[in-house]
């Protein structure tokens, strides 16, 4: 224990003296018990996505599963033979074609009985002949000196030409001509009033003047059907007492590709048309027999006309009108293979 003296002044200037005793600090006393849990904090913010872990690896493909059963026949079925079908062949319902001339049949009504054809549109040289073509040469020979008239007996001498050249559709061939040589020896028929002239044309060059058919002019009725560069056009000009000229739309006769080329006179007017197109008609008629020299591909001996270079294919006169739809028909049929 420790004494701490205090000292007192007091009104009558007496001190006082007072010792006053001071305990000893006592240990320190023991931990109290803990506090109360405090309140629940806020929610973190969520962390970033793991990577993804490495793709795991295949397992075994399954085994094969069992062969399913036959499947059922239940038609029909196509056949195919060299030739028409017998009346065996085949049983309801089938089809059948012939591999050479690739026509149809059926399908078959009756088993044991014949088949019955299926209509086919008509090949390009028949559509010709059935429209009463009087001159046709098809200009596909092989070889020879003769173009032959399909149609008739005005069959030409062939010089300087190309022979087999690829044709207006594929598996058809052409005749290939330079500007010099051509067909020649036989004669136009005489066309009068109502008249077609029909030809596929493949032009490859550009000269001042390519005579394409001709029978020699400056006599009544005579004409030469010609490309012209100065106009771009196919010209039919003919001579009635004076030249007449009717001409395509510029451009219509293009390089190195086929065109389907027709002339037409009847009723007054005489008009061209390409690829089944008609151009603009002349009101005029040819009159006149015309027996001069004619010929295919050939000139008629003007200054700056050649012969015609390129392709000819199907040449054909008839001594009628065409009608439009039969104008049509034919460049249809004229440009899908047989």
């Amino acid at each position: 224990m420790s004494e701490i003296a205090a000292i007192e002044v007091v009104e009558s200037g007496t001190i006082v003296i007072d010792v006053v005793d001071v305990g000893v600090q006592g240990p320190p006393g023991g931990q109290g018990p803990p506090g109360a849990t405090g309140p629940v904090g806020p929610t973190g913010v969520q962390g970033p996505a793991g990577a993804t872990g490495p793709q795991g690896v295949a397992g075994p493909a399954g085994a094969p599963g069992p062969q399913g059963p036959p499947g059922v026949d239940v038609g029909p079925h196509t056949h195919a033979g060299a030739g028409d079908p017998t009346a065996a062949t085949g049983v309801v319902g089938d089809m059948y074609v012939d591999v050479v001339t690739g026509h149809m049949f059926g399908p078959k009504k009756t088993t044991g009985v014949p088949w019955p054809a299926i209509p086919r549109p008509p090949l390009y040289p028949d559509l010709v002949i059935s429209d009463g073509a009087v001159a046709y040469w098809r200009l596909n020979e092989s070889a020879g000196t003769t173009a032959a008239d399909s149609a008739g007996t005005r069959h030409g001498t062939i010089t300087g030409a190309a022979y087999g050249q690829p044709g207006r559709v594929s598996g058809e061939t052409a005749m290939g001509f330079t500007g010099t040589g051509g067909i020649t020896g036989f004669l136009y028929p005489s066309l009068g009033a109502a008249f077609t002239l029909e030809c596929w044309a493949y032009r490859t060059a550009t000269a001042s003047r390519l005579g394409m058919l001709t029978r020699n002019i400056f006599a009544d009725g005579d004409f030469q059907w010609e490309w012209r560069s100065g106009t771009g056009a196919l010209r039919f000009a003919y001579y009635n007492g004076a030249l007449v000229n009717v001409d395509t739309v510029a451009g219509t006769v293009p390089v190195n590709t086929w065109v389907h080329l027709v002339v037409v006179g009847g009723a007054g007017v005489i008009t061209p048309w390409v690829n089944g197109v008609a151009g603009t008609g002349l009101a005029t008629t040819l009159t006149g027999n015309g027996a001069g020299p004619s010929g295919i591909a050939v000139t008629d001996g003007a200054v700056g006309t050649e012969g015609w270079r390129g392709r000819l294919q199907d040449v054909a006169v008839y001594l009628r009108a065409l009608s439009a739809s039969e104008i049509a028909e034919h460049y249809t049929i004229g440009t899908t293979p047989a």
